[in-house]
C-alpha cells in the first residue's frame, strides 16, 4: 500500500436481526501489532458507533514516516456530526519532514485558508458534517524527529481540541529529551528544549529551548561554555545568549558556529558565515550583533542593506588606504555575494565599482557642495 504496510489477518463481522442496529466487530494485524474494532450501525437512523482498540499498530510505514500506534478511539457518526474521543499512544515512531504524505492531494499554489483572528474558521453556507475531536495524544520512548537543522528524541502528553468554530488547538507539552541543532554544518548540543502548548494553534506553541557548545580555549586552556536560549513563540521566537565566563553577544555567536571567538584579520568565509549567521537571528538583533561582529574582525563597516540581485544582503568593508575602500555583501535571502570597491579621486570625484553573478557595474560620483 502507499502507507508501507502490510496487513494481515483481517476479520470483519456484521451481524444483525433485520431490524435495529447492526453490530460490527473486526480485528486487522500489522506486525509487531494489531488493532480490534467494535460499535454498531443503525441505518434507520444513519448512525455508527465504534470503538478502536490496540496496541503496536504500525499504522504507516514509509521512508520517511513510520509508526506504531496503541489507540483507545471512540467515534460518534451521523450525516450531521462526527465526534471522535480517546487517546492515541505512540509507543515507536520516525519522523522526517519534508517527504509527501502517501494518499495526498496537494492544495493549489493560490489557495488560501481564512481564518478569523482568534483562530476562528468563518461560517461557511451549505456546510456539511460538523466534526468535534477531543484526543490525547501521547509520545512514547522511542519517537525520533529528523530535519536538516534538527536530530532529537521526542516525548510528551498533548491534547488536542478541535470544533466546528475553532482550528485544532493544544494543551500540554512535547518535550526533546536528547538531540542535536545544526547551525551552518555544526551540530551544538540542545541542553532542554520544549513546545508548550497552553489552548494553543498547533502551529504555534511556546517555546523554551537551550543549546549549549562547550569547547576549550587554545590559548588559556579553559573550558568555554557558549549557548543560545529561545523563548517566544513558534512565529515569534525570542533569542538570548549566554556564556561561561562572560563574553560578548559576537563572541558567544562565533563560538556557536566556529568554535573559538572571532578573530581581528580572520578569514572572508568565516566572517561572512557568522553575518550570515547573524542576519538569520533577525532585524532586531542583527544591527548590534553586526557592530560587535565588525568590531572583532577590524572592519569598518558593517551594516544591513541591499544587495546584488534585489536581494537583502549584510554589506561588510574596510578601507585599505585612506582614499581605497573594499566591501563585500553576503547574500541572506538568496545566493547572491557582491564584491565592490570606492576609490576617491578628489574630494569630489569618487569611483564606485560592483561585482557579482549578475556581471559588472561602475559609476563616477561627482558631488557639488553648496
Amino acid at each position: 500500500s502507499d502507507a508501507g504496510l502490510t496487513l494481515r489477518n483481517i476479520q470483519f463481522v456484521a451481524t444483525g436481526s433485520g431490524q435495529g442496529p447492526i453490530q460490527l466487530t473486526g480485528s486487522a494485524e500489522s506486525e509487531p501489532g494489531r488493532v480490534q474494532l467494535a460499535g454498531q450501525v443503525d441505518p434507520a437512523q444513519q448512525h455508527l458507533t465504534l470503538t478502536v482498540t490496540g496496541e503496536n499498530f504500525q499504522a504507516i510505514k514509509t521512508t520517511n514516516l513510520q509508526a506504531q500506534i496503541s489507540p483507545d478511539l471512540k467515534l460518534d457518526l451521523t450525516p450531521q456530526l462526527a465526534r471522535l474521543e480517546g487517546t492515541v499512544t505512540v509507543p515507536r515512531a520516525f519522523l522526517r519532514p519534508g517527504g509527501e504524505r502517501p494518499g495526498t492531494v496537494n492544495t493549489s499554489g493560490d489557495t488560501v485558508i481564512v481564518r478569523e483572528r482568534d483562530g476562528k474558521i468563518p461560517e461557511a453556507k451549505g456546510r456539511g458534517m460538523a466534526t468535534y475531536a477531543d484526543l490525547r495524544v501521547v509520545l512514547g520512548q522511542e519517537v525520533y524527529l529528523e530535519t536538516p537543522a534538527f536530530k532529537g528524541k521526542l516525548q510528551g502528553d498533548l491534547r488536542v481540541v478541535e470544533t466546528p468554530e475553532l482550528a485544532p488547538r493544544g494543551t500540554g507539552n512535547v518535550e526533546v529529551v536528547a538531540g542535536k541543532y545544526k547551525i551552518y554544518g555544526e551540530e551544538i548540543e540542545i541542553q532542554r528544549g520544549q513546545l508548550l502548548f497552553s489552548n494553543s494553534p498547533l502551529d504555534n506553541p511556546a517555546l523554551e529551548l537551550r543549546v549549549v557548545r562547550q569547547e576549550r580555549d587554545i590559548i588559556s586552556g579553559n573550558e568555554i561554555m557558549a549557548g543560545a536560549q529561545i523563548r517566544g513563540t513558534a512565529k515569534r521566537p525570542k533569542l538570548s545568549f549566554f556564556s561561561t565566563p562572560t563574553m560578548a553577544d559576537p563572541d558567544i555567536l562565533a563560538y556557536l558556529v566556529l568554535g573559538r571567538a572571532p578573530q581581528g584579520g580572520g578569514s572572508g568565509s568565516e566572517s561572512a558565515l557568522l553575518f550570515k549567521a547573524a542576519g538569520a537571528l533577525g532585524s532586531g538583533q542583527a544591527g548590534a550583533l553586526s557592530k560587535g561582529l565588525g568590531d572583532a574582525f577590524g572592519l569598518d563597516s558593517a551594516e544591513l542593506g541591499g544587495g546584488g540581485g534585489g536581494g537583502t544582503s549584510f554589506m561588510v568593508g574596510k578601507y585599505l588606504t585612506p582614499r581605497l575602500y573594499v566591501g563585500y555583501g553576503i547574500g541572506l535571502l538568496n545566493a547572491v555575494n557582491t564584491f565592490f570597491l570606492k576609490y576617491r579621486f578628489t574630494k569630489h570625484l569618487m569611483l564606485e565599482s560592483a561585482s557579482n553573478v549578475f556581471g559588472t557595474g561602475g559609476d563616477a560620483v561627482y558631488t557639488i557642495e553648496h
